[in-house]
């Protein structure tokens, strides 16, 4: 018996398909045995966007002699429900994985350096920034992320410099540490 996953069957309302997310093991190897489901798309399961998916699974059998038809069985509908995982907050970067701000060379203390910090917790759960390195000319507003300026810059700062800062995010519960911004 092997088995194959999808149709042109209609899904349940509020079912997203997965067909594209497993496949039907055909064979033994791997660990797997014949008609077993295994994980085709690692790292594309998200309990935020798609709590549950849908599949339909139908088995069928392989003649032993290529004259003799296969024979398929009606789609069986199998839900796949996903558990949600506590993520540490992350950050929406740029193109190269940073967060870019600039500033002024004119900027007096107190002054913001662009808009709030990106940063989000996939679980809507507020975010709490740290900037963890010692740093005398930024600060950054621990509740909205806003990066200001502490003191005005040096004298010797000119255009082209850049600071390298490093933060921590927080959702209360998991934190993660972000350099580079």
């Amino acid at each position: 018996v092997q088995g194959v996953i999808g149709g042109d069957e209609a899904l349940p309302a509020g079912y997203s398909d997965g067909s594209a997310l497993f496949e039907a093991k055909n064979s033994v190897a791997g660990g797997f045995q014949p008609g077993e489901l295994a994980v085709k798309v690692a790292g594309k399961f998200d309990f935020e966007t798609r709590p549950r998916v849908a599949l339909l699974v139908r088995a069928y059998d392989v003649p032993r002699n290529t004259a003799w038809s296969s024979n398929m069985s009606e789609p069986e509908l199998v839900i796949v429900e996903l558990t949600d995982v506590d993520e540490a907050p992350q950050w929406h970067t740029e193109a190269d994985g940073k967060v870019h701000r600039f500033v002024a060379t004119n900027f007096v203390a107190g002054s913001h350096v662009g808009k709030a910090l990106p940063a989000f917790d996939p679980e809507g759960n507020s975010v709490t920034f740290t900037l963890t390195d010692r740093n005398d000319l930024f600060e950054v507003d621990a509740s909205t992320g806003q990066l200001s300026l502490k003191t005005a810059l040096p004298g010797s700062a000119s255009v082209g410099d850049t600071f390298e800062l490093d933060f921590t995010l927080s959702d209360g519960r998991l934190s993660d540490q972000f350099v580079d911004i």
